[in-house]
């Protein structure tokens, strides 16, 4: 897991806080292991899914047309999504202020550094390609931030 940007103020989770964690994904296998890890990271928020770009929005339109509907936790949005890939999700939740500093993990079976800096600019905090390691999300939940930085692309 790569961290994308540098956090004014280090994340920190409340494992069991009542604020679900949303998973977008349209694998099934996926959205298993992810549970699966959440849960092996102790992590007992409920988990929340959707499975395509447009229900993911919806998902956030619902709860911004209403306050009392928490907000997650964190994202874990995968790219290659239908009907709207997570690079339009994630630009659309970026557009929302209410949403500016929501986490949001990337997901993505790319490797692929254009898919890396499309992903900072747009707003990603992190970017892991599938699957990401138990220790990784662990230490994701406990608010340590040291996950290596974007790799730097040399031409010369």
């Amino acid at each position: 897991m790569k961290a994308l940007s540098s956090p004014h103020v280090p994340f920190s989770f409340d494992i069991s806080s009542p604020n679900p964690v949303l998973l977008v994904d349209d694998d099934d296998d996926a959205i298993l292991l992810i549970q699966l890890l959440l849960k092996r990271a102790n992590v007992t928020s409920p988990i929340n899914i959707a499975t395509d770009g447009e229900q993911a929005i919806a998902y956030f339109q619902a709860r911004l047309r209403n306050p009392s509907e928490l907000l997650p936790l964190v994202v874990f949005l995968d790219l290659k999504l239908p009907r709207k890939d997570g690079f339009e999700v994630l630009k659309w939740i970026r557009s929302q202020p209410a949403l500016n500093d929501l986490p949001i993990v990337i997901m993505s079976s790319s490797n692929r550094p254009l898919d890396m800096e499309t992903a900072q600019a747009l707003g990603a905090d992190f970017y892991c390609e599938k699957y990401p390691a138990l220790e990784d999300l662990v230490a994701l939940f406990e608010g340590k931030t040291f996950f290596p930085p974007l790799p730097t692309l040399d031409f010369g």
